[in-house]
């Protein structure tokens, strides 16, 4: 038997998820807001789509399984951009439910019934308040930043915002293995250099310090040092 609600989906529907572009899912983690962009990435992981009107409830049967709670869900459905509107917009028209179509048109109490004593008819509480699930293109445009495809993820991948974050540090150094600054890299995920080099640990990969060199002339020398023991550069030598 399987423990989620949703059958497993095979890689190559994973490769083909619509994932949130790295662009978007740096911004959100800038602004502090990692709780929607894994909640987004959840949906897509789940097999949700760009443009598909969820409840509340429904997110939750698709992302619990995949280790994001309901608190999450509940953060990210409040969250607002820059502009001041939120990232799950609702939908212009909502459908009546089954149930409240249902005892609008039932049948009329007969009168034996009637003298016995009415029925009670339970009438049906405030419909379930539905949202539209933004696109990755749509939120690049609000978000002021270039739109990108983004970096598949897996199921371990979103069980917590620091794994999340992990994942996409991973991902940036198997696709694009280079050298980087480190404080631009910590920067790009929202944390410390110290964390960005525990996430490197943790995820196993190799680092080792690069230098600048420059060539020491009478000049260069007034700019590079000065009395202000404050402003002296960091991890400047002479060689």
């Amino acid at each position: 038997c399987s423990a989620y609600s949703r059958p497993r989906r095979d890689p190559a529907a994973v490769r083909n998820a619509a994932w949130l572009g790295n662009p978007v899912r740096e911004a959100f983690l800038a602004a502090g807001h990692d709780a929607c962009a894994r909640v987004l990435d959840g949906l897509f992981l789940a097999g949700a789509n760009p443009g598909d009107v969820l409840t509340e409830r429904e997110m939750c049967e698709m992302a619990v399984p995949l280790g994001i709670g309901r608190r999450s869900v509940m953060n990210a459905l409040a969250t607002r951009l820059a502009d001041g509107a939120p990232v799950f917009a609702q939908p212009l028209f909502t459908p009546r439910s089954a149930a409240g179509a249902a005892s609008q048109t039932g049948g009329h109490i007969n009168s034996c019934e009637m003298s016995r004593g009415a029925k009670r008819v339970k009438t049906p509480g405030r419909p379930p308040r539905s949202y539209v699930l933004p696109g990755s293109e749509a939120l690049a445009a609000r978000l002021g930043v270039r739109h990108l495809k983004g970096d598949a993820l897996r199921h371990s991948d979103l069980l917590s915002a620091a794994a999340d974050r992990r994942a996409l540090h991973r991902a940036l150094v198997q696709r694009r293995p280079g050298q980087y600054p480190r404080r631009w890299l910590a920067r790009r995920l929202g944390v410390s250099e110290w964390t960005l080099r525990r996430y490197e640990q943790i995820a196993g990969i190799s680092t080792r310090p690069m230098y600048a060199m420059q060539p020491l002339r009478a000049l260069k020398v007034d700019e590079l040092l000065t009395d202000d023991v404050h402003d002296q550069p960091h991890g400047v030598f002479l060689e």
